[in-house]
């Protein structure tokens, strides 16, 4: 067997079990098309009042911030509340 062929072989060999590796790291679909402008608005408010509430657990906070926090709070899920309507 000449001394190119072993090295083809195998070069096909690897590129025939890569041909779909790039799937492995795919992920999810983003969303972005199927979505309307209101959803999206509306993924982000929740996010955003995720943050809020995380904040708000912090045994670290002083009064003012807690207050300030507690109304950002209860705006947005005034905002969210009208987003789902």
């Amino acid at each position: 067997m000449p001394v190119g062929i072993g090295k083809k072989r195998s070069a096909m060999a690897v590129r025939e079990a890569n041909q779909f590796r790039h799937k492995m790291f795919e992920g999810r679909k983003k969303l972005g098309s199927e979505l309307t402008e209101r959803d999206r608005a509306l993924v982000r408010k929740r996010e955003e009042l995720a943050l809020v509430c995380r904040r708000l657990r912090d045994a670290d906070l002083s009064q003012a911030v807690t207050r300030e926090l507690r109304k950002h709070q209860a705006l947005l899920e005034q905002q969210i509340a009208e987003l789902e309507r």
